[in-house]
């Protein structure tokens, strides 16, 4: 499978919930996803309101041929950056996180152990507006390997379900 085959099925599994732009995206990424929840809490009628929740996820998407510790660690950087431009911490706000994906065709030596320390995390007004954490997963499509930090473990899954690596 080639990293572009690779990055259509993981495009098409996130437009049933996210928008996903492939247009106008900045330099270092070939795509990114959008998506975004507003939830409101009233008693009998609408302006009655308790509450309001907004959840956002920014990700990005990015194919490499060799992808080492050091190009992860400025891609992540980058990603994290762009996706606080978009964060509008307010009462309501839940949290905004962003993500990273990265399709390579291979992985540096010790780049898998490497990759849990790529992280980012941040707070608004000591939570009260809400916060922000970084999930990051790669994939290496010639043996098959993923390499994610702590909280972008689930996005294995996702490579499994859409036929990416196998089992």
């Amino acid at each position: 499978m080639t990293a572009d085959e690779a990055l259509n099925k993981i495009t098409m599994a996130f437009e049933k919930y996210y928008t996903v732009n492939r247009d106008s995206v900045p330099s270092p990424f070939v795509a990114e996803a959008e998506f975004r929840s507003h939830n409101e809490k009233y008693v009998l009628v609408k302006s009655a309101q308790i509450g309001s929740i907004d959840s956002n996820e920014f990700a990005y998407f990015s194919i490499q041929k060799n992808l080492d510790f050091f190009l992860a660690s400025e891609l992540a950087k980058f990603a994290w950056e762009e996706g606080l431009k978009k964060v509008v911490p307010s009462n309501g706000h839940k949290n905004s996180d962003i993500a990273l994906i990265v399709i390579a065709d291979s992985f540096s030596e010790g780049f898998k152990k490497q990759a849990k320390k790529i992280r980012h995390s941040k707070s608004y007004k000591f939570g009260f507006y809400g916060y922000s954490n970084f999930r990051f997963a790669a994939v290496s499509l010639s043996d098959g390997t993923v390499a994610a930090n702590f909280y972008g473990r689930d996005l294995k899954k996702m490579f499994i379900k859409n036929g990416i690596i196998q089992k």
